[in-house]
């Protein structure tokens, strides 16, 4: 058809005056790109399906996939996440992910970088480009474009404390109506890559912000800043009266590998400030102080009203830390010396270096690691500098003054003792143990030479190995003698608490010694399994143990069963598993942990991880960018549509007077129990923050009873004072109110103890853990696959949700015949119970305790404390006990504890065993003791067993400096020390009225 004269002129002088519409702001405001010209030797692009194996950078941080971008020269590999969203600490694409070094690799051991400002927001880029593909030679060239989003896996004001008192103006959900771009610009033959980022306002007001990045730091890496040395800050180190100084650049130190973050300032006065807390790092660039990055001072980056801004950082990429810091100094156009020495039997020595004549608090200016043959290079401003190095098994030599320029810096360490080992079963087969070396390390761990704050050394902890084969002289990673200084030491030999522990006290010299170590299952669990449902590896961005090594833990404590539970990574643990040779020793199932920011974890097995999602298809609890976070409930509901079969209620409390109820579900929910209306909610009444605080929809719910397990053993908090003349874990008691108030009430969750560990050595994995009744726990059983009989018990699935919480003890227990989670009809007359418990010798327990419709009032009335725990029935064989046991029907009832010997003559293969039995206690006198207003005639009841001697060096954690290295190395008296046997049962459900069974407080 043709078009009217008229409408075609029209037309055609539209179409004109738009074909030169005005420049985007942004696109004008852009870096100048360096010429082309030369030999291709860099290059960038996208990896395609046929390109992703040439292109992709392996290692155990890699997460690019096909669809992702690669940069490459002579010298390093970078591979840039597309745009797209995965939660997690930088849940937007365009970011750096991956790198590794062209010569020699070592695996990318980076996590992510990103843009931070207005104290939780990023760039969520949408479009990327790839300016320069480096065919034409010169730089290769990458750009992304987005806008500014919210980074909704971190909402400060949910921490609670200080954080409520951040002014709005400054807060990340303030939208800041910014559009930006990334420029990553790699030039041949350089280990830099300049990252340019660009803003555009417009909006008719000047935008002022806070500026730097956050990166998710990595593998396991270890995070270096001049002046403190290596290692994270805790929330109470931000909080606190100190003050941590300001610095310019941040370094990262993997296994051969290292890189740094340089902001870059024409002004070189211009310094930032560093807040590296649970794996994330953050650094807020061209502050004064600390807390300027809380305020208006922190306003480092203006951008005018329709206007233009831009700031660019360094990425450096070296070998150590000493490398990273010689091109901080190149980046900051700062002249600099060469150095090298060597470190005398310090083949991966840590060398510091520090100026003379400062404060010590001011002089650390980096940190070096020695290659082979203890050979150490750097550059530095030139001046005079004290060099010191440190080997392994905590060596440190003598301080040496230097020039730089210099060469020939000598440096030497103590020559290294090591002990070797042998560890064997009764029949002469190896097998894993843990061997912990008890002593004192050769100095004070210092931080300016290895992070001592991640996973620090327990106290009267020395040097430790979890071995794979109990064969030192296999010299592999798993199997090595352990190098420390001579001294005096105790070796002790473990593997979790159905086994006996070895122990030897040696004279160790630089001759070395050599023990040889059997072991007896001491004490098996027939029926059970030994689960864990809740650890983490270097998956997860806090914690600090590789994935393979984490699965080494479960193996050396005796674990059989593991649901992966990284921080919103769903995470298969079942190739690691076999890598180690290990598939009828240990199973898995893929999990989550779902990390919502501030108002909860929550765990779920079994799930299926999607290959290509970054973090495996975790479930996006935060919403999305203009989205408002996910309430638990539905939290829960969308796991199970992702197929879970058990959810799991992760830490649900913290102690009383905590610093913030930070994670904490049942305490950010206002989890009240209203005995008169027999309901029990979350109250918004009593909720610490409101739900907008925390990122929810006005009035959501933060409880619904529809999960099938919660956390009542998590972690280790003994007091350090005693009450009640006995030592008892508060978080526990504190959970198990919640849990028992929910049997009255009649929902009947399943109990679960988890290590929750973040570490190798501090926090042992499997210890606490659940048992799990299973129809065969057989070696054959194991390596079939078990996750869908644990499933079927902890979530009830036709059957009894028989399960025992255990740091040590195994405790059986039966009530008229009927086992562990079970229901009982009991028509007339006395109950027949049955407790048995048996033990380890070197897991004592001392007092078993049966409980019974015990209710508590959740929350406390203002201004009293936690209700005692009070028994139904107690035993104690202590000197002193307590006066809850007292008050148990009877009153103290005397314990007796017997010791066998497994292998007759053998104390070595002692075990403790209790067995009792109960006839003459009738329904009525345990109806008699509870609260009024029950209804009904029916029970439930809990066996519980403790000790009060620690567990020390099998869990190390909470023996106080106050008690002597020396005395734990000669005698190992343990009593009132550490962390003591603990193991409770679930519930066993009585029917006493015939009506079947009903909690006395149920609706």
């Amino acid at each position: 058809m043709r078009l009217p004269v008229v409408f075609s002129v029209a037309l055609a002088t539209l179409v004109l005056g738009c074909s030169n519409p005005p420049p985007d702001p942004l696109d004008v405001a852009l870096p100048p790109l360096p010429p082309t010209g030369g030999a291709a030797i860099a290059a960038a692009g996208r990896m395609t399906m046929a390109s992703f194996e040439k292109e992709r950078i392996p290692g155990p941080a890699s997460q690019g996939l096909p669809g992702d971008y690669f940069m490459r020269n002579d010298k390093v590999r970078i591979v840039v996440q597309a745009p797209g969203r995965a939660i997690g600490p930088c849940p937007f694409g365009g970011n750096v992910i991956d790198f590794d070094h062209v010569a020699d690799p070592v695996g990318d051991q980076l996590g992510e970088v990103s843009p931070f400002f207005q104290l939780g927001r990023t760039l969520n880029f949408t479009e990327a480009e790839v300016v320069r593909d480096g065919s034409q030679g010169g730089p290769a060239v990458l750009r992304f474009r987005g806008h500014d989003a919210k980074d909704d896996f971190i909402n400060l004001p949910g921490l609670g404390s200080f954080a409520l008192a951040i002014q709005p103006d400054y807060l990340a959900d303030i939208d800041l109506q910014v559009r930006g771009a990334v420029t990553y610009i790699l030039m041949p033959g350089e280990t830099k890559l300049r990252v340019i980022y660009t803003f555009y306002n417009g909006t008719a007001i000047e935008e002022a912000t806070l500026w730097g990045t956050l990166s998710d730091t990595g593998a396991g890496v270890e995070i270096f800043h001049p002046y403190i040395g290596f290692g994270e800050l805790g929330f109470s180190d931000i909080t606190g009266a100190a003050k941590y100084p300001l610095v310019a650049y941040g370094a990262f130190l993997g296994r051969g590998t290292a890189w740094g973050i340089v902001p870059v300032f024409a002004d070189k006065s211009l310094l930032g400030s560093f807040v590296p807390v649970a794996g994330v790092d953050v650094e807020a660039y061209a502050l004064s102080a600390q807390f300027d990055a809380f305020g208006a001072k922190g306003t480092s980056l203006h951008i005018p009203a329709l206007g233009t801004a831009s700031r660019e950082v360094a990425l450096v990429f070296g070998r150590d830390v000493g490398d990273v810091t010689a091109q901080v100094h190149g980046v900051r156009g700062e002249a600099t010396g060469p150095f090298s020495g060597t470190v005398a039997g310090g083949a991966g020595a840590r060398v510091t270096v520090r100026l003379p004549d400062v404060p010590e608090a001011s002089a650390l200016v980096t940190t070096l690691t020695a290659g082979e043959g203890g050979k150490f290079t750097g550059a530095l401003p030139p001046g005079k500098y004290r060099f010191q190095a440190e080997g392994d098994g905590w060596r440190r030599g003598a301080e040496v003054v230097a020039m730089v320029p210099s060469e020939g810096i000598a440096l030497a360490v103590p020559p290294v003792a090591l002990i070797a080992y042998t560890v064997k079963d009764r029949a002469g087969q190896g097998i894993p143990a843990k061997i912990t070396v008890v002593g004192a390390p050769g100095v004070v761990p210092d931080r300016r030479f290895r992070d001592t704050v991640r996973d620090a050394f327990p106290h009267g902890v020395a040097q430790w190995i979890h071995s794979r084969r109990g064969d030192s002289s296999r010299m592999e990673k798993t199997d090595h003698p352990i190098p420390l200084t001579p001294g005096r030491y105790r070796v002790v030999v473990s593997r979790g608490p159905e086994w006996s522990r070895f122990e030897q006290v040696v004279d160790l010299t630089s001759a070395g010694v050599k023990i040889d170590a059997v072991l007896d299952r001491v004490a098996p669990t027939p029926g059970y399994v030994a689960c864990d449902f809740h650890q983490h590896s270097h998956i997860s961005p806090d914690a600090a143990a590789p994935p393979e090594d984490r699965v080494l833990s479960y193996l050396v404590d005796g674990a059989d069963f593991i649901a992966s539970s990284e921080h919103d990574v769903v995470f298969d643990y079942a190739p690691l598993i076999d890598a180690l040779d290990a598939r009828d020793l240990l199973d898995s199932a893929i999990g989550i942990e779902v990390t919502a920011w501030d108002y909860g974890h929550f765990n779920a097995f079994p799930l299926t991880v999607d290959p290509m999602s970054p973090n495996g298809g975790a479930f996006d609890w935060a919403g999305g960018e203009m989205g408002l976070s996910i309430p638990p409930p539905e939290i829960w509901k969308g796991l199970r549509t992702l197929g879970a079969k058990m959810v799991q209620v992760n830490h649900p409390r913290g102690l009383p007077g905590a610093f913030s109820t930070f994670q904490n579900t049942f305490d950010r929910a206002g989890l009240r129990f209203d005995f008169a209306a027999r309901t029990f909610f979350g109250d918004a009444a009593i909720q610490p923050i409101n739900a907008l605080v925390l990122g929810l929809p006005e009035g959501a719910p933060l409880f619904a009873p529809e999960f099938d397990a919660v956390e009542i053993y998590n972690g280790h908090s003994i007091p350090e004072t005693v009450m009640d003349n006995e030592r008892i874990d508060m978080k526990v008691d504190v959970n198990l109110r919640d849990w028992m108030n929910f049997l009255s009430f009649g929902f009947t969750p399943t109990p679960t103890g988890v290590s929750d560990s973040h570490e190798w050595i501090s926090s042992p994995g499997g210890l606490p853990r659940t048992l799990v009744r299973v129809p065969d726990d057989s070696q054959q059983a194991i390596a079939a696959g078990l996750a869908d009989a644990v499933a079927a018990t902890v979530t009830g699935q036709g059957k009894a949700r028989d399960v025992v919480v255990t740091n040590g003890p195994f405790l059986q227990f039966t009530v008229d015949g009927m086992g562990i989670g079970g229901a009982v009809l009991h028509p007339a007359g006395p109950l027949k119970i049955h407790v048995a418990v048996q033990s380890p010798a070197w897991a004592p327990v001392d007092t078993v305790e049966i409980f019974a419709n015990n209710t508590f009032d959740v929350p406390a009335p203002k201004g009293m404390g936690l209700a005692p725990l009070v028994p139904a029935l107690c035993w104690s064989a202590r000197a002193k006990p307590s006066a809850r046991c007292a008050l148990g029907i009877g009153g103290v009832r005397p314990l007796t504890v017997k010791q066998v010997e497994v292998v007759p003559g053998n104390p070595a293969t002692r075990r403790l065993e209790i067995v009792l039995d109960v006839n003459d206690l009738d329904p009525a006198m345990l109806l008699a003791r509870q609260r009024a207003g029950a209804q009904g005639k029916d029970l439930w009841l809990v066996a519980r067993a403790t000790g009060d001697v620690g567990l020390f060096p099998v869990i190390p954690a909470q023996v106080g400096a106050s008690t002597p290295v020396a005395d734990l190395v000669e005698k190992m008296d343990l009593a009132g020390r550490g962390v003591p046997s603990l193991a409770f049962t679930n519930a066993i459900f009585v029917d006493v009225d015939g009506g079947g069974w009903r909690g006395p407080f149920q609706p």
